[in-house]
């Protein structure tokens, strides 16, 4: 990952914050949101309303992570397929992923 990036993870919310508040501004502030397709995201309504704000500011990124279809609502947009990686960094899959990030944000 490039050292410009800063990346907010909603699960390090620290103790004692608001979560709902803390993740609405993150979310607000990002000008990449990348939402993770899994067995458990797609059934979540928490990830389907960040997804779905993300999606209406054209800066979704979607990855799926298991081997799911997205949600409704979600179908039209191209995901990557991250089901299969290894954690190496020279991954193919992995490598176009950094790309469209790289050109998301400019």
């Amino acid at each position: 990952m490039p050292n410009s990036w800063s990346v907010f993870w909603d699960e390090e919310t620290p103790a004692g914050y608001k979560w709902r508040n803390h993740i609405s501004e993150n979310l607000r502030t990002s000008r990449c949101v990348i939402v993770a397709w899994s067995k458990q995201s797609i059934s979540s309504d928490y990830v389907l309303e960040e997804a779905e704000d993300a999606k209406k500011r054209d800066i979704l990124l979607p990855v799926c992570i298991d081997r799911v279809e997205p949600p409704f609502g979600f179908k039209e947009l191209q995901a990557h397929g991250l089901s299969g990686w290894n954690g190496a960094e020279d991954w193919p899959p992995l490598q176009r992923l950094v790309r469209r990030i790289e050109e998301i944000l400019g």
